[in-house]
Formats: C-alpha cells, structure tokens, sequence
C-alpha cells in the first residue's frame, strides 16, 4: 500500500481529472460535505438556506445543524429540482445562500439561470451533487457552475468507497478554509493552523482513498455500464406498460440516472423515509432545531408555512417510484420489481 500521503495526492489529482474541478477536499460523507461547506462560509446564525422541497434528507438537515434556517421551494416535474422562478419568489424574504440538487442524477435543467441570478444577488450557490456523479450542463460538468459543490461517496454511488465525500470549488480561500475546519485547523503542509475556528476531524480515512483511487479509474467503464443498464430498464419498462421520467445521455443535458423513476407506482415503493417528504413535513429537521437550536424554531416554521401547499412535490412524493438501479445486478431481478410497482 502506498503512503497514506501520496495517496491523498493520487486521488487529488484523480478527482480534479476526473470532475474537472479547481480544487477538492475530502470529507467523511456527503453530509459532513454540506456541514463543513457552509461553515467555511460562516453564515450568521439563523440565516436562510434555500433548498427543494425534495432531496435525501441530509440536505436539510445539514443545513439545520449549522444553526441555518432550511427554507423549502417547490421543485418541477420535470427534472425533479429547483425552479428560477422558485429561487426569485424566496430570494424576495432575504437568502444567506442557495443549494440546488441534482435529486435521482438527473441535471437540473435551469441550472445555468440559476447561477446567474445567484451571482446577479451575490448569494453563494451551492450544488449538491450526491446523487449525480457524471452530470453535464453544455459540456460543463455538474458541480462547476456554483460557487461550490458537495459529493457523496456511499455505497450506493457510481462512483464509491463505502462511506465518503467531497468538496469541490475554485475558490481558493473557501477552500482553505474547508482544508482547515475538517482537520483541527490545519489546511495542509507548510501552512500555518487556523486554531481560531470550529474544526474537529472529517478526514476520509487512508482506506478509503484507495479505493476511491481505484474506482475513479473505473470511471469510463462505470459510466458505460450505468447507461447501458438504464437502457435495458427503460426497454424493460417499456414492455410492461410502465410510464417513466427519461434521462437524456446526450445534447445540453447528461443525466447520471441514480433512481429509475416510474409513475403511478403503488404506496410501497414511494420515496423512504416515509413521512418526511416533501422536506417540510420533516419531523427530523424540527427535532435537530428544538433540540439545538430552539430559538430558530418559529422562524423556520414561519418561512416554510406554505411549503406542504407545493403541488409538484406533493405531486411526486405521491405518485413516482424510486426505483435505486445501484440495488439490481440483473435484468430480471428489476423486472420483478417493476411488476410489483
């Protein structure tokens, strides 16, 4: 096994090749990702995120326990993600920052108009890329057109080394300060410690980067197998008479299909945990608050009064499946599954 730092720097370098990215930092899970992120951004307490209603739940609740206020906008049927015209409404009542899901590896398709008017309001916008790890808006990859991006590496991903995550951005002083807060303040070699922040450790383990190194290098053939048996879903789907969100491998958008989403599926297969979804109905985000932070508590209600009133995303809370391709190794075990839908 090589030295734990060399192979730090091997799988810096692979993961700049690879996500096309300035500079990376890596975390212990894509949660810690949104955590760390936006303590380096050191947002006032009680200051407004704005997120889609629909996401895993982590999102929201890594908002939450930063001491943020998660402020929840509608979402389309058609990619699953945030509106331009979501953001402009809630931008009206003041924003710290944006986080923008690619939800089920599909490319929100207003990604581009959404950075430009997160840049026209100089609010930072945050791409949540836990879900999409081959995503392109025009050639450029997703994760690139915010100020910032966050990844999962869990086992359930393309690209995976059990547990993991990373943050990506090309700003240097934001990603200083991420370097420094997931390694007791200090950023790197021959740099001074920052002792004077929160930091503790969310260091990716020696392990892990090998096999994160490893996996990166599969990462043509990964992607080729995704595709072809998303294909081979589709076609299966097909036949059944199922109805289904496609993902597009070509033009303006390149999805990286996590979920298969199917429509009219029956309750059992809807999206898990039950009950917490649309993000507004979260029992767990308004626990993380009372717990500790209860003097938030009545402003994150007042800002996410008319969230359940959402019609996309109760819409596909409601009536899409989830069907994770990550879960299947054949064909016929998925058409099993489809049949059950």
């Amino acid at each position: 096994m090589a030295s734990e730092k060399d192979t730090r720097l091997k799988l810096e370098q692979a993961m700049k090749r690879e996500f096309a990215c300035a500079d990376v930092c890596f975390v212990t899970n894509g949660t810690h990702a949104i955590e760390v992120l936006l303590t380096a951004m050191d947002l006032p307490r009680g200051a407004k995120v704005l997120l889609p209603e629909l996401s895993f739940l982590a999102t929201a609740t890594a908002v939450a326990r930063c001491g943020l206020i998660p402020v929840f906008a509608d979402v389309s049927r058609d990619y699953l993600g945030l509106t331009l015209d979501a953001v402009k409404a809630k931008a009206q009542e003041g924003l710290a920052a944006v986080i923008l899901v690619h939800l089920a590896g599909f490319v929100n398709r207003e990604l581009q108009e959404i950075a430009s008017f997160c840049r026209s309001i100089n609010v930072p916008l945050i791409e949540d890329c836990a879900q999409i790890h081959h995503g392109f808006y025009k050639g450029v990859r997703a994760g690139n057109l915010g100020t910032a991006a966050t990844f999962s590496f869990q086992s359930s991903k393309l690209f995976n080394c059990g547990e993991g995550g990373a943050i990506i951005s090309s700003d240097p002083a934001l990603m200083t300060q991420c370097k420094a807060i997931i390694n007791w303040g200090w950023p790197g070699e021959n740099t001074a410690a920052q002792h004077d922040i929160p930091s503790s450790n969310y260091r990716l383990s020696h392990l892990q980067c090998e096999r994160l190194v490893a996996e990166l290098a599969l990462a043509e053939r990964k992607v080729t197998t995704l595709r072809d048996f998303y294909e081979r879903i589709a076609r299966a789907a097909h036949k059944l008479g199922k109805s289904f969100l496609p993902a597009q491998f070509a033009g303006d958008f390149v999805d990286s299909p996590f979920f298969f989403m199917t429509t009219g599926c029956r309750p059992n297969h809807r999206l898990e945990p039950r009950g917490q979804y649309p993000m507004s109905r979260s029992t767990v985000v308004l626990a993380i608050l009372q717990k500790w932070f209860p003097d938030l508590v009545a402003p994150y209600l007042q800002a996410n009064s008319t969230s359940t009133e959402n019609v996309n995303s109760v819409h596909i809370v409601d009536h899409y499946g989830f069907l994770r391709i990550s879960q299947f190794d054949d064909i016929e075990a998925v058409e099993s599954e489809l049949e059950k839908m």
